[in-house]
């Protein structure tokens, strides 16, 4: 028995996205490579949300190899689904222009599970899940492909701000409302730490030895982050440099803007393909 060896390929616009056993344009025409982005607004309701149409171009036909899901959601809707994984579980059907779907599981009445980026906007480790498929599908020029929607409930979490320290209630929905973020800064000489006793988080700034505050909202972060019953509660990100020195709060800084209202998403992807020219 023999093993196949599979040899390298370089770069050409003649074979990108083509999967394995991809056909050959058709006799006297050639296919230059032309992506899809599309992008829609769809409500996070738990619900189908049926007929989203994608005109495409009406020049001459698409010959379409694969799909990109780069983007379900923004990066604090994506937190707040609480399902402990870093994505939303979307589930997808789409039809071509002939109104065919491009999944036939009866199980599942043709949807499909896709996640999305893994990190989302503001975040690390982006990535995004896609395909190619195994044979190519004709459409015309013009053509409009559909796609269905259902994404679980999404509800807006509450948020607050200390220095460059953006801060997202882990629990989505009113309840996030409930928490309080103070910064203490205090005495001489004084290490920084992080405590929480039930919804209240307080960060004690460091100090130096004329009592001003040291901490830098990296650190901050960090130090919260670091805080098993902290990072319990809530997602830390910096904004800007990271450089801004905490400062004392005042007093307790509420967090704002939790709702139980479902959320609207944005899914955003590409179609990747071929455009057909004929040849004169």
């Amino acid at each position: 028995m023999s093993i196949r060896v599979k040899p390298n390929i370089c770069y050409a616009p003649s074979i990108l996205y083509k999967p394995e056993f991809a056909y050959t344009p058709p006799e006297g025409y050639r296919a230059e490579s032309f992506i899809v982005p599309f992008s829609f607004q769809i409500l996070a309701n738990g619900e189908i949300q049926a007929d989203n149409p994608w005109k495409l171009d009406d020049d001459v036909p698409w010959v379409w190899r694969g799909m990109v899901w780069p983007q379900v959601g923004t990066a604090e809707q994506v937190n707040a689904t609480s399902t402990g994984i870093l994505g939303i579980p979307m589930l997808v059907k789409v039809r071509d222009t002939h109104g065919n779907p491009l999944s036939t599981c009866n199980a599942t009445n043709g949807y499909v599970l896709g996640f999305g980026a893994f990190g989302q906007s503001g975040f690390d480790n982006i990535n995004a899940f896609g395909f190619p498929f195994g044979c190519e599908i004709q459409c015309e020029p013009g053509g409009v492909i559909l796609f269905d929607f259902q994404i679980p409930n999404i509800y807006a979490s509450a948020q607050a701000q200390v220095a460059d320290v953006f801060l997202t209630a882990k629990q989505s929905g009113t309840g996030g409302n409930a928490l309080t973020i103070t910064v203490v800064v205090a005495g001489n000489n004084t290490p920084l730490s992080v405590t929480v006793v039930g919804n209240a988080i307080t960060v004690n700034s460091a100090t130096d030895g004329l009592g001003n505050a040291t901490t830098t909202s990296t650190q901050a972060a960090a130090a919260i982050l670091a805080n098993t019953a902290a990072a319990a509660l809530v997602l830390v990100r910096v904004i800007g440099t990271g450089a801004l020195v905490l400062s004392d709060s005042g007093g307790p800084v509420a967090f704002y803007g939790g709702t139980n209202t479902p959320q609207v998403v944005t899914v955003q992807g590409t179609m990747l393909g071929v455009k057909l020219f004929k040849d004169c």
